[in-house]
């Protein structure tokens, strides 16, 4: 499943960047799961390190939401 219909699905209220960040997301599990139909570029180390700690502070903020 996509991460921002299951996002939508939980109601959560994402902000324009965090959908953005999930949609970005998705997309790198698509292309680990199957590397021949996604065409993402993994050889940008720079880029990988900003999704790492994007991702880092959205699961912070749903862990914040959980308690």
């Amino acid at each position: 499943m996509h991460l921002g219909r299951l996002a939508a699905v939980a109601g959560l209220d994402l902000s324009e960047e965090e959908r953005d960040l999930l949609r970005t997301l998705s997309r790198y599990y698509i292309e680990t799961r199957y590397p021949d139909v996604a065409g993402l570029d993994w050889e940008d180390g720079e880029k990988a390190k900003e999704y790492v700690a994007a991702t880092r502070r959205l699961l912070d903020w749903l862990k914040s939401r959980m308690t």
